[in-house]
C-alpha cells in the first residue's frame, strides 16, 4: 500500500512541475490555451491602461527586464480571446535613446522592437475583472550588449503597446536608465518619472 502511495505522489510531482500549461496531443487545445485563429473580433466599449511598473533601473548584463501592467480601469469585464500563453508576446517594445541635452522625447525617433511570437503561438481566454491587472516581463534585447563605463549611464525614452489585433493599448512614455553592474552598491540614478511625458 505505501508503494503505492509513493508511487502516485511521484507522479504527482512530476506533473505538476511539468508546468500548468500543456500541449494535448492530436487537440487543438492546450490545457489553457488553444490554437490560434485567422482573425479577432475587434474588442468595443473597453477601458484599459498599460503601465510601466518598477523605478526604470537597469544594469547592463543581468537580462534587460522591464515589466509592463494591463490594468481594467473599466466598471465591467473585459475578455480577450487571442491572449498568448507566451506572456512576453502580447506587448511591443518602443523606444528612443535620451540623448544628453534632451528635455523630452523625439516624436519622430521611435523604434519599435518588433515581436516574433513563439511558435506554434498558443492563445487563451484572458478575462480581467474590474480593477484587476496582468503583467508582463518583456527584454529589451540590447541592455546585455551595451558596455557601460562604472559611474556612468545609459538613459532611453520608453513606451509599450500590446501587440494584439483585437485590442489597441499604448502606454505613456516613461524611462529607463541602464547602469553598470558594478554600481548596483551606488543610490540609484533618479530616472524623470512617466508623468513628465505625454502619449
Amino acid at each position: 500500500m505505501m508503494k503505492k502511495y509513493l508511487l502516485w505522489a511521484l507522479g504527482a510531482v512530476v506533473i505538476l512541475s511539468s508546468g500548468c500549461i500543456r500541449e494535448e496531443i492530436g487537440s487543438d487545445k492546450m490545457a489553457f490555451g488553444r490554437r490560434e485563429k485567422k482573425s479577432y473580433k475587434p474588442l468595443r466599449n473597453y477601458h484599459l491602461e498599460l503601465v510601466q511598473t518598477g523605478n526604470g533601473q537597469l544594469f547592463a548584463g543581468e537580462g534587460g527586464i522591464v515589466t509592463f501592467a494591463l490594468i481594467n480601469r473599466g466598471n465591467k469585464n473585459v475578455l480577450i480571446e487571442e491572449w498568448y500563453v507566451n506572456e512576453e508576446d502580447n506587448v511591443n517594445i518602443i523606444c528612443q535613446n535620451w540623448l544628453p541635452g534632451m528635455t523630452g522625447y523625439d516624436s519622430n525617433a521611435w523604434v519599435k522592437l518588433e515581436t516574433v511570437p513563439r511558435q506554434p503561438a498558443w492563445r487563451y481566454p484572458l478575462t480581467l475583472a474590474p480593477g484587476n491587472r496582468i503583467f508582463v516581463n518583456k527584454k529589451l534585447p540590447f541592455v546585455d550588449s551595451l558596455n557601460i563605463t562604472p559611474g556612468s549611464e545609459r538613459r532611453y525614452f520608453i513606451k509599450a503597446e500590446l501587440n494584439l489585433t483585437s485590442v489597441k493599448v499604448e502606454s505613456k512614455v516613461g524611462t529607463v536608465s541602464v547602469r553598470n553592474r558594478l554600481d548596483k552598491r551606488q543610490k540609484p540614478v533618479k530616472t524623470a518619472p512617466s508623468r513628465h511625458f505625454g502619449r
